[in-house]
């Protein structure tokens, strides 16, 4: 600010960022027992039938390690290409958009007064919000409580309705939940 006033180019510091590596993911180690027998025959393995039943079980585990590594790896995916559907979608505009809604409604609400006067001019200034006629602190601390709960109830009521919304990208997003594997947060 002081450059520019004296008429200095403002050119900004440019800062290398350290890269912060993301937390290993954690996991749980699931074992099996696999048990085999001859259903009532008494007799032992044979070497061969012992190596087919490894081989089998090692087949199932390589299997297994590589399918639960194809679902992080879509997964991961799935979350980049989301982020980049956020970030075209719910872009600055449609979030300010969306307050100034959930104000104007909320506004309406506690304030009904305020838009009669909008709708007829005369009336501008007559109107005031309902006060209530003790100058009581309790009097005045519940008629606050009253409208954090008033106002939370409608921006409740507000952000249900976005995520009912058809057209809207919300639904979506928890649509897609059942399908993830690995879900963060």
């Amino acid at each position: 600010m002081q450059k520019a006033e004296a008429g200095e180019i403002y050119e900004p510091e440019v800062k290398e960022w350290e890269e912060i590596p993301l937390p290993e993911i954690r996991t749980d180690l699931i074992k099996f027992v696999v048990c085999i027998d001859f259903m009532g025959q008494d007799r032992e393995f044979t070497a061969d039938e012992k190596k087919y039943a490894l081989d089998t079980v090692y087949k199932f585990r390589c299997h297994w390690e590589e399918f639960e590594k194809a679902n992080l790896v879509a997964d991961r995916d799935a979350l980049v290409e989301q982020k980049t559907e956020d970030a075209a979608h719910f872009n600055e505009e449609l979030m300010t958009a969306q307050n100034e809604k959930q104000e104007e409604i909320i506004q309406k609400a506690l304030y009904p007064e305020l838009e009669e006067e909008e709708k007829d001019p005369k009336a501008k200034g007559k109107a005031k919000p309902k006060e209530i006629a003790s100058d009581d602190e309790e009097d005045e601390k519940t008629k606050f409580e009253r409208n954090q709960l008033e106002t939370s109830k409608l921006k409740m009521k507000y952000i249900i309705d976005l995520l009912k919304d058809e057209k809207n990208k919300y639904k979506d997003r928890f649509g897609d939940l059942p399908n993830r594997k690995v879900v963060k947060l």
